[in-house]
């Protein structure tokens, strides 16, 4: 028994700091990519639905770009913003996300949404050719008819032209555009693919099995947590040792997990942020970057929330364990340990305290009277 007993201490006190700072980890993410909730409101922080719009902006500013559409035109710009207001493109969004998180846990066989934009862009077809054929209707008609016509990009009116036929036909020509938003209905068919056909879902067939051990480590790291816990209270010669050790461990752990997206999630990018001019690329890069750091934030909040808990927990069991200590001296029994009680009179003590070793005499206070021996009465005749 007692070579198991070294044995379980020795693997439990190895594996006990590791088990629990890879159980708070693993639980954290957990938090994060389980619920699609909380990738919802995730999204929604990072400000994606406001950014849409400018990034549409953006893109069709580049040099490569074929469009008239004055889109430094304040007015402009508002009918864009209008045409795809936060709101409407959060619910879309929610549809995509709850078609992938039905996938990941198993409901579907394969991913399933469908998000469809004609309503925007039929907007935005219809009011841009209303604002632009409203300011041609206060132009001056031309000296010569022009040989192409843009309404955006026209600054006179042309002779015999009909404003009003003029201005459908500019909105069927948007809505038709295979431009932006060529195709209006986003689903699972038109993603983007790789050079083998694949869409990204396709690539990574094998998320479903990651999402299911994903519900399942957090129990079983937490199990094992708890067995090299009581392997170590069990096989300690010492168990408030042991228990005062395990308390002092969880709170060197849960520092670990607070300190560590304290630094590196908000010190550093503190400090380096007027280092840096910010990431390039596409409107879509960069809202996607967004993304991902409003999720990275919210993973480095719930580490130091659930590092905080560790760490009260590790405090209480410190002091539970000191304030159920037991209150007499820590050299009581010593007497016995130490042989030196004497059986030939009254036991001597000098400086007995609570932290003082006692001091014990194996000398009598006073000598011991001798014995007085009465001769028997039976023997008083024989001669000596």
């Amino acid at each position: 028994m007692y070579k198991l007993k070294r044995f379980v201490l020795l693997i439990s006190a190895n594996l006990i700091r590791i088990l629990l700072y890879t159980t708070a980890t693993i639980f954290v993410v957990w938090l994060v990519f389980s619920d699609p909730a909380r990738i919802k409101h995730d999204i929604k922080q990072s400000g994606a639905y406001e950014k849409f719009v400018p990034s549409i902006i953006d893109a069709n500013k580049a040099p490569n770009s074929s469009s008239t559409i004055p889109l430094d035109d304040q007015d402009v710009v508002d009918i864009i913003n209008k045409a795809f207001p936060p709101r409407d493109l959060e619910r879309k969004t929610n549809i995509v996300v709850d078609g992938v998180y039905a996938w990941l846990k198993g409901n579907e066989e394969n991913v399933k949404f469908s998000v469809d934009f004609s309503k925007n862009k039929s907007y935005l077809g219809d009011e841009l050719s209303r604002l632009a054929f409203e300011r041609i209707a206060f132009m001056d008609l031309c000296s010569q008819q022009p040989e192409t016509f843009d309404p955006f990009t026209t600054d006179c009116r042309p002779p015999n032209y009909d404003i009003f036929a003029g201005q459908e036909e500019f909105a069927a020509l948007i809505k038709s555009s295979q431009g932006f938003l060529g195709t209006t209905e986003l689903n699972q068919d038109n993603l983007p693919k790789n050079n083998a056909g694949q869409n990204i879902f396709e690539q990574y067939y094998f998320a479903p099995r990651i999402y299911s051990w994903l519900h399942r480590l957090p129990f079983i790291f937490g199990g094992l947590s708890l067995l090299t816990i009581f392997g170590v209270l069990w096989a300690s010669p010492f168990r408030r040792k042991a228990l005062a050790k395990l308390g002092k461990n969880i709170s060197g752990i849960s520092l670990t997990l607070i300190l560590t997206p304290l630094i590196f999630g908000y010190a550093i990018p503190w400090f380096t942020k007027n280092y840096s001019s910010g990431l390039g690329g596409s409107g879509a890069e960069v809202i996607l970057n967004d993304i991902l750091d409003a999720i990275s934030k919210d993973f480095d909040r719930l580490m130091i929330l659930v590092g905080s808990i560790l760490l009260i927990i590790g405090i209480l069991i410190i002091l539970g364990e000191k304030m159920t200590r037991s209150q007499v001296s820590k050299y009581m029994g010593i007497k016995k340990r130490s042989g030196l009680v004497s059986s030939n009179g009254k036991i001597s003590e000098v400086g007995l305290g609570k932290d003082i070793v006692p001091l014990q005499s194996s000398e009598a206070e006073k000598p011991p009277k001798p014995k007085s021996f009465k001769k028997s009465s039976r023997y008083k005749k024989i001669p000596l």
